[in-house]
């Protein structure tokens, strides 16, 4: 990926296609989908600045796990 902003959105969009797809309560949906937004913050905030710095990045966050490592 380009960057951690296309990252985020790929986590965003991976969650919503589950969302929609899989036979979910509507809890667990709910859970699910602030997981995503709790992950993508994260990811804007926290991993941004680390990749930036040339650090690799990792997080969980409820069933979300992300490890973004900078390119070069």
């Amino acid at each position: 990926m380009r960057d951690v902003q296309e990252a985020a959105w790929w986590v965003d969009t991976a969650v919503t296609r589950i969302r929609e797809r899989a036979n979910l309560a509507p809890l667990e949906s709910e859970q699910l989908g602030e997981c995503a937004r709790v992950m993508c913050a994260r990811m804007l905030d926290e991993a941004d600045s680390a990749t930036s710095r040339g650090e690799r990045w990792s997080a969980t966050v409820g069933f979300i796990s992300v490890t973004l490592t900078p390119a070069g």
